[in-house]
């Protein structure tokens, strides 16, 4: 478990995930998520490469992460989503992610993001995630992402 303030980052259990889906159904996420049933959820819950971690707020859920750990030494954040609620928080979730990635022993985190989430590209810049690459997914252009980890 990682702490920031009255920010915890925790390993999810299965029972979250029904939650984790309402989230990511809430308006103001659009289209900057790819959508997924709560069966992809299920399936990707049970991926020994992937992790969710619940983001808790003063003991409330304010939204999840999923981790991609297949080569620990350069962790893939493949989600961040949070609740409308808790909306604002998303430098101090960046912060525990890249704590707990630190504790992992990784040298860097990385990310991919579609190149129209404007507001997930200014957060990634402004805890010091540069750029590296341009790509296409299912006829999107999406930006690749990487931040070194300082021991």
């Amino acid at each position: 478990m990682s702490k920031i303030k009255n920010l915890v980052l925790e390993k999810s259990d299965f029972a979250t995930l029904k939650t984790f889906y309402k989230i990511s159904q809430q308006k103001h996420i659009g289209t900057a998520l790819n959508k997924k049933t709560l069966e992809q959820y299920k399936q990707e819950f049970h991926n020994a490469r992937l992790s969710y971690f619940t983001v808790y707020k003063d003991d409330k859920i304010a939204g999840y992460v999923l981790l991609n750990l297949a080569q620990v030494i350069r962790v893939q954040l493949k989600r961040i989503v949070l609740d409308e609620k808790y909306l604002g928080t998303g430098v101090l979730v960046l912060n525990l992610v890249e704590e707990y990635a630190r504790g992992l022993g990784a040298k860097s985190l990385w990310l991919d993001v579609y190149a129209n989430n404007t507001r997930a590209i200014r957060l990634y810049k402004k805890v010091g995630f540069k750029q590296y690459d341009v790509g296409v997914e299912g006829g999107y252009e999406v930006w690749f992402f990487e931040k070194k980890i300082q021991i």
